[in-house]
């Protein structure tokens, strides 16, 4: 079957093959102010609070550093950690996870609790995203256990919440915000306390495809047009820079330029490879031998022998 290079392009861009923009993702989602407008537009217990007031609360975030397998959590993870859950191999780590201390009503007193984010290319079929994040919020929560909640003290556990970035999206879906929690939803007989059961949040953002070709059926929100903006492939980084600043009230810091930068970079690189994969595709149809087809892509692309081998190599595991 012939595969287009925007097609290609696509396949590549799927954080879950390219490690280096996976990690360019995850950093620029990592910057404080990019954290902040997250949580005040998407999660129900943030949206009182201003963005200068949520980034103090905000502590050191960690990226791929935290597991979240069973027996691993408590430990950070050294060296270049990878997120094999989809393949059932290897470890499985949070792609960033932090604290953050919320101010109570009371003056002087504050609520510490854990945060999640996750960035995915593409929903899984095999399974509702929802149910990933409950899995994850239990995992935080569990962990709490000999910790937080020693001897007992479970009234001290801390709330969590797990903030899904889906996208990709189809229409019907994309544009959407959806929050989870624990309620009571049926009582028999008068029972007039009210227990804590408001431990764990799950947020689901899910965004539309960037290629602009389908509309979606619902409009898009303030944080659905920022997360786009900034994920996508097509918009330069100046233009990015521009649009948080005066849309979004997000300051470009040196950081936030970086990380656009780098991701654009990357995303560039990527999208490229797609399209010479797309031309080695269109040439092995036509029956061009292999040797051939070396020489034209390392002459019409200018790249090295060991690249051209090497998509090669990838378009055929493609097929």
């Amino acid at each position: 079957m012939e595969k287009t290079a925007n097609q290609l392009g696509r396949v590549l861009y799927d954080t879950s093959r390219n490690p280096a923009l996976d990690m360019a993702v995850k950093k620029i989602l990592s910057q404080r102010p990019i954290l902040a407008f997250i949580l005040k537009n998407a999660v129900s217990d943030f949206e009182n609070f201003s963005m200068d007031e949520i980034q103090g609360m905000i502590d050191t975030p960690h990226i791929s550093s935290i597991a979240v397998d069973p027996g691993s959590t408590n430990d950070m993870i050294t060296g270049e950690p990878k997120d094999y859950g989809e393949t059932g191999e290897g470890l499985t780590v949070y792609d960033i996870r932090f604290d953050a201390a919320i101010p109570g009503t009371e003056e002087g007193v504050t609520y510490d609790v854990m945060i999640d984010v996750e960035a995915q290319a593409n929903e899984y079929k095999l399974y509702d995203m929802e149910t990933r994040g409950i899995a994850y919020c239990c995992r935080m929560i569990s962990e709490q256990m000999g910790r937080e909640a020693r001897n007992s003290h479970y009234e001290k556990l801390r709330k969590v919440y797990s903030i899904w970035i889906c996208m990709n999206c189809s229409q019907n879906d994309a544009n959407t915000i959806s929050e989870y929690q624990i309620q009571k939803v049926r009582q028999v007989g008068n029972y007039t306390k009210n227990p804590r059961t408001d431990l764990l949040r799950v947020v689901m953002i899910r965004l539309p495809k960037d290629d602009g070709q389908e509309k979606t059926q619902n409009q898009a929100t303030k944080i659905t047009e920022m997360l786009s903006t900034l994920l996508s492939k097509k918009i330069s980084p100046e233009d990015k820079i521009q649009n948080l600043e005066e849309n979004y009230d997000i300051p470009a810091t040196e950081a936030i330029r970086k990380e656009v930068n780098s991701m654009c970079n990357y995303s560039n690189y990527i999208l490229n490879e797609g399209i010479i994969l797309g031309a080695i595709d269109t040439m092995r149809d036509y029956g061009i031998s292999e040797e051939k087809i070396l020489q034209q892509i390392m002459k019409k692309y200018q790249i090295s022998e060991d690249d051209a081998k090497r998509l090669m190599d990838e378009e055929k595991e493609l097929v």
